[in-house]
């Protein structure tokens, strides 16, 4: 199971992705958050219901966080790759 919804507020869009984050599913939720990123509003990426991120998977994330897009998460896993993707890329914020 994959599904993404795009909630368009006032003032942001909350994009969510449930289920699979991996190769198969990465193209359609990286086109939907562009998407959402082209409208210059803040755009928060959230994770819920995830069960796997592959690799595919969290070098879009990190493109995401990148493009300054928020992510967030429920459960343990996906926090814990969320807060893995912060953290390298404040080192890289750093080291520029």
């Amino acid at each position: 199971m994959f599904r993404i919804i795009r909630e368009d507020h006032p003032r942001h869009i909350l994009v969510t992705i449930e289920g699979w984050l991996t190769a198969e599913s990465v193209e359609t939720a990286e086109t939907a958050c562009n998407a959402a990123l082209q409208t210059n509003v803040p755009v928060t990426v959230f994770l819920k219901d995830i069960v796997e991120i592959d690799m595919d998977g969290r070098a879009f994330l990190m493109r995401m966080s990148m493009r300054k897009a928020r992510l967030r998460a429920v459960g343990v896993y996906s926090r814990y790759i969320v807060r893995k993707l912060r953290s390298r890329r404040d080192l890289r914020d750093r080291s520029v």
